[in-house]
């Protein structure tokens, strides 16, 4: 009888052992890898808006690392301006060919821009475009040259550029905004020509009979803001508005001074003023500034210069005082004794 329990017993313990709802010891497969199709990828999109203001946009998708003309078509669809690209690799880097209908080469057209990425003149919309693109290459597809032509592998000619570099080697890999704008025999101390004088462009306000002249480091045609400001541009990073209103306070010279919180400040001969400090832009950014302002009874004329920093700033305040802007009419020019 003994032997008999034992032997059930035993026989108990080998059902148990085989049993297949007892998986304790039993081995989980390993779950497949995700293929190339499944897999995630990230991308960052960079938005080069001056050397110093860059904004990235992740991507993310499933597949295969987007190609050079699939990251133009997403920074298309982020901006609204067309990146419409062909490119071929070479031995360091892409040969990337813009379009004959990109907003590169063909210009902005009559489309409503999306506004983060507004431009209100020619020079800041190509210098963005390419500095976008390049960025936005190099670091995706880890590329050490992005050299750059257009409609078919003609060398890049953008003509309208204010800058005297407008023309890109299709054999020289493009260098971003910054270096150009280091190596533009345009900035200089008021604006120069070949043979070393100042130049300068004027700007004629038909409403007021007024005739603006300034160093041609900035544009020779401005765009007229929502604020019915003129803005004008350098190809660095500083700006320069314009804009007349009226005097109906009745301001004098030496009130009107007193309302600059700046670091200096002067009154010069002809009911003009000059100052440089600090004040907030439009987008409520405080920036370095330097102000010329004509103080008339009948109207005030402004001239405020957005600087990189307070030593530019300074600068052009100095500058005030040489003569490098002046405002007239038909009694003369103001600042003049």
């Amino acid at each position: 009888m003994l032997t008999l329990s034992v032997l059930f017993l035993l026989s108990l313990s080998a059902c148990k052992r085989a049993s297949p709802s007892d998986t304790s010891n039993s081995s989980t497969p390993a779950e497949p890898a995700p293929s190339a199709a499944e897999r995630t990828q990230t991308d960052i999109l960079y938005a080069v808006f001056y050397a110093d203001e860059v904004k990235e946009y992740p991507i993310e998708y499933t597949g295969a690392q987007k190609t050079a003309e699939e990251l133009a078509q997403s920074l298309s669809e982020l901006t609204g301006l067309d990146f419409t690209i062909t490119a071929s690799q070479t031995e360091d880097g892409w040969i990337v060919d813009w379009a004959a209908d990109s907003t590169l080469v063909a210009g902005l057209d009559d489309r409503e821009q999306k506004e983060e990425f507004f431009f209100f003149d020619y020079d800041s919309q190509c210098w963005f475009m390419m500095d976008s693109l390049w960025r936005t290459l190099t670091e995706n597809l880890d590329a050490e040259n992005i050299y750059y032509t257009m409609d078919g592998g003609q060398e890049l000619v953008l003509e309208n550029l204010s800058s005297s570099i407008n023309t890109f080697p299709s054999d020289v890999p493009y260098m971003g905004s910054g270096f150009y704008a280091a190596h533009d025999d345009v900035r200089g101390d008021e604006g120069s020509t070949e043979d070393g004088e100042a130049s300068y462009n004027t700007y004629y306000d038909e409403s007021t009979g007024l005739l603006l002249t300034y160093p041609d480091v900035f544009s020779s045609e401005g765009t007229l803001d929502e604020n019915g400001k003129m803005n004008f541009y350098t190809l660095w990073d500083t700006g320069m508005l314009f804009w007349i209103e009226s005097n109906e306070s009745g301001w004098t010279t030496d009130a009107f001074l007193e309302t600059f919180d700046a670091r200096a400040r002067m009154e010069l001969q002809g009911n003009v003023i000059i100052a440089y400090g600090e004040g907030t832009d439009a987008y409520g950014n405080v920036v370095p500034m330097a102000w010329y302002c004509v103080v008339d009874p009948g109207f005030i004329a402004n001239v405020e210069v957005h600087c990189t920093d307070s030593d530019e700033a300074d600068y052009w305040y100095e500058e005030f005082q040489n003569d490098a802007f002046w405002i007239e009419n038909a009694r003369g020019i103001y600042g003049e004794g």
